[in-house]
């Protein structure tokens, strides 16, 4: 990915998402394998410490090549957020918009790999998962469809 000033890590959650995908996306129109390992290198270390789980420790994971490297850095990265639930993203209590950029980037990343034969969803699936859950449930439950007949 081009370096610049708004690709480091320490900057921006969504942004760092929604450029992995577009060098992904990019990659494979240009027939380009190196940029996409490169996305695809930077997806697996980037959704990790964008979307946490319980399991990653008290904190969440630090993004890769950044200086945040202490509690208090990824405090402050994370809008001073103190308490961590399984699903919650670095941006949740920022607020929900940035939120779904960065799942919708995510997804649309793991769709592409998936339709170049890496099973990105499979690495991502218990995250991905709980912060689906943590922002749908957040947005309010799931609106109940009528079927065609229901309503006759």
């Amino acid at each position: 990915m081009r370096a610049s000033k708004y690709a480091a890590a320490d900057f921006s959650g969504n942004w760092d998402l929604l450029m992995a995908d577009a060098t992904a996306n990019m990659a494979v129109f240009l027939d380009d394998h190196e940029s996409f390992e490169k996305a695809v290198t930077h997806f697996r270390t980037r959704v990790p410490a964008y979307f946490y789980l319980k399991s990653d420790g008290p904190l969440p994971a630090s993004p890769a090549n950044s200086g945040i490297n202490t509690p208090e850095k990824l405090r402050k990265y994370w809008f001073g957020q103190r308490t961590f639930a399984d699903g919650l993203s670095r941006e949740t209590c920022r607020n929900f918009k940035h939120a779904g950029y960065s799942l919708a980037a995510t997804a649309h990343i793991a769709e592409t790999a998936w339709h170049q034969g890496v099973d990105l969803y499979g690495e991502v699936k218990e995250r991905l998962l709980a912060a689906l859950a943590r922002c749908g449930g957040a947005w309010g439950p799931t609106a109940r469809w009528a079927s065609t007949t229901e309503n006759a």
